[in-house]
């Protein structure tokens, strides 16, 4: 089992010597993911089990915590992720596109009473009013 962990520093897992348990049967393991640090748990029971064999890849970065070290705000952070919502388009009833790209509309109309309906008269109108 030692030689696991005498494995995992030398590939310049520095920090597990601060993770592993005094009885060497867990294994701790700390990745970042785009914004989130993730942590995970390898529980080895077994002594023949062996952990997962892990691997640097890409860009190496020592963090270290200052003393007046604050914690981020969540909120502040799920702001900064935050995307605009779009506006969908809502469908106008009774609408339909033509060959041409013209909007076709229907129009409906109430019943009319053209008893009270008004129009213009013309003299013809008139003139033939009064010979009847």
């Amino acid at each position: 089992m030692d030689n696991i962990y005498n494995n995992l520093n030398t590939n310049k897992f520095n920090s597990y010597d601060k993770l592993k348990d005094k009885d060497k049967k867990n294994l701790y393991v700390i990745s970042f993911n785009q914004y989130l640090i993730t942590k995970e748990f390898f529980n080895i029971n077994k002594e023949n089990e062996q952990p997962p064999k892990l691997q640097e890849i890409g860009p190496r970065f020592e963090f270290t915590l200052e003393e007046n070290y604050k914690t981020p705000e969540y909120n502040l952070f799920q702001e900064a992720l935050r995307t605009v919502k779009k506006q969908e388009k809502t469908k106008i009833k009774n609408v339909h596109v033509d060959e041409f790209g013209h909007n076709i509309k229907k129009v409906y109309v109430q019943k009319q009473n053209f008893s009270k309906l008004h129009t213009k008269h013309t003299k013809f109108v008139k003139k033939n009013k009064f010979n009847t």
